[in-house]
């Protein structure tokens, strides 16, 4: 169990160095980005039902995390402990998003998923 949680956190740790170097290219300019940068894109259902997309996001970071709402217990613990990790970030929350991504999108419907996260605000 503590080697699963290491390793999904070793995850976060790749998806915030992704994410880090993708806000380290947006200080370059314009034109470079447009031929060199590497620049990921996504398009999936808030859990309000509206659509987002890196768009949404942009100039902020982004803290993944893939999960499922019937996950036992490493989900809602992982989920816990980086509410835990938001709080204790103070202001500089602002500049994060945690953003929860079900791998079960056939069971985890927008209306659970809201009832769902908010647990863990």
């Amino acid at each position: 169990m503590k080697f699963l949680r290491y390793s999904l956190w070793g995850l976060v740790g790749v998806a915030l160095l992704v994410i880090a170097g993708h806000q380290l290219s947006h200080d370059e300019d314009e034109e470079s980005q447009a031929n060199t940068s590497f620049r990921p894109s996504f398009s999936l259902t808030n859990h309000f039902g509206q659509a987002v997309t890196e768009e949404t996001y942009r100039g902020k970071w982004l803290l993944a995390f893939f999960g499922f709402t019937n996950c036992p217990d490493i989900c809602p613990t992982t989920l816990a402990d980086l509410a835990r990790v938001m709080d204790e970030l103070g202001p500089e929350a602002k500049q994060v998003t945690p953003l929860f991504v079900s791998i079960d999108p056939e069971r985890d419907r927008v209306e659970n998923m809201a009832e769902y996260v908010f647990q863990f605000i």
